[in-house]
């Protein structure tokens, strides 16, 4: 799968447990799905996108219309959103409505 918006693409191989966002040159940021430290649903000029946060402060901003259109990005980006979950990544309690994950106990109590 390749995406290009604005001089980059979004790389996904069959069978990854990464993405990689790859500039001009051909360098750029390799994101592990399933060590993810935060995640969160941000708003962007063109509608609502999803900001991730690798293990060493990598970044990465797809746009939900991206991840709409190829469900099998989609699948492998949620699984590893769910697996980092459950290994403690921040999300906050708007994301985790609109990702439909379960809200922590500490959010349901507030």
């Amino acid at each position: 799968f390749w995406r290009n918006a604005s001089d980059t693409h979004v790389v996904v191989h069959a069978g990854a447990r990464a993405v990689a966002e790859v500039d001009l040159d051909g360098d750029g940021t390799d994101l592990p799905l399933y060590e993810l430290r935060s995640i969160s649903v941000t708003d962007s000029r063109r509608g609502l996108a999803l900001r991730l946060v690798g293990p060493d402060k990598q970044r990465l901003t797809l746009p939900f219309g991206l991840l709409e259109a190829n469900q099998q990005l989609w699948d492998l980006v949620f699984n590893g959103i769910r697996h980092s979950e459950a290994a403690g990544a921040e999300i906050d309690a708007r994301s985790r409505q609109l990702l439909g994950l379960p809200q922590r106990d500490t959010e349901i109590n507030r």
